[in-house]
């Protein structure tokens, strides 16, 4: 994934696609104290209707500094 495209997902969360969460996951797993893309997965999962998003929401809660971004 590069800059641009990662950046417009910070900026539009609700347009991370199901092929971006691959790349989010490896990110993820790459930095996992990179928290921006821990929010992005957990908003791409719900949106995407993910099969794994209950997991990967407490994942993403436990990486996170403030869960209450994850209520909005």
């Amino acid at each position: 994934m590069d800059r641009d495209h990662l950046t417009r997902l910070m900026d539009a969360p609700t347009a991370v696609r199901k092929d971006d969460l691959v790349d989010l996951r490896a990110m993820s797993e790459r930095y996992p104290w990179f928290s921006g893309a821990h929010l992005l997965i957990a908003v791409g999962g719900h949106r995407e209707g993910d099969v794994l998003f209950d997991e990967q929401l407490m994942a993403s809660a436990a990486h996170l500094p403030s869960r209450a971004v994850l209520y909005d």
